[in-house]
């Protein structure tokens, strides 16, 4: 049950950086303060090495592999994609 709730912080606190890369303004530093709020409790919850070093990768896993799929996902549905993350595509 332990690593399941790791998995999902982990997949929210990715989750909320992916936002944090897409929004514009002020309102990002919401969903960053928001995965660092998630940080703080993983880390008091857990007190050995091994889960906060799964929760530092994981999180890093997700906030790059996210970003990228929502791109591609929504350019193939022709959903509102920024322009700067469309530099390249045809």
């Amino acid at each position: 049950m332990r690593k399941l709730l790791l998995f999902l912080l982990s997949l929210a606190a990715g989750c909320l950086m992916s936002v944090f890369v897409f929004m514009s303004g002020f309102y990002k530093h919401f969903f960053s303060l928001g995965a660092v709020l998630i940080g703080i409790y993983v880390f008091k919850s857990y007190e050995t090495k091994g889960p906060k070093i799964a929760f530092i990768l994981l999180t890093l896993v997700f906030s790059f592999l996210l970003p990228p799929t929502y791109v591609l996902f929504a350019y193939a549905n022709g959903w509102y994609v920024p322009p700067q993350f469309l530099e390249g595509v045809q």
